[in-house]
């Protein structure tokens, strides 16, 4: 029976490290940072189900804190990387919108801008 289980934990490493090789794959190519971001978050999901593993396999109970610890950090780097480009869009927006306002408009009478704005 023991063996059976040894066998079960060796491929479950093993499919762990395929996995976290190509998250990392795709966390260094990745071509936005969106796609970095959910790659990161998926190699700390792959390091946790690891933990887990070591600390099945292990018998020890001081995986459990650093469990609790990584799922806190997994749970709050989305959110925050979630703001950080929502914030980063609205800016975008703006910028967008100051631009379109800063460009004269295509016919430079003397109400010209008020039309272009009434037009927009």
């Amino acid at each position: 029976m023991h063996t059976a289980i040894d066998v079960l934990h060796a491929l479950a490493l093993a499919m762990l490290v395929v996995a976290v090789g190509l998250a990392t794959k795709r966390l260094a190519m990745g071509p936005t940072t969106l796609d970095r971001s959910v790659a990161a978050d998926v190699v700390l999901a792959i390091v946790m189900a690891a933990v887990g593993l070591w600390t099945l396999r292990s018998g020890q109970d001081f995986g459990l804190p650093l469990l609790l610890v990584m799922s806190l950090l997994g749970f709050t780097a989305p959110v925050g990387m979630a703001r950080l480009m929502s914030n980063r869009s609205d800016q975008i927006r703006v910028l967008h919108e100051m631009g379109r306002r800063t460009e004269k408009p295509a016919d430079s009478g003397p109400d010209a801008w008020e039309e272009d704005d009434e037009r927009r």
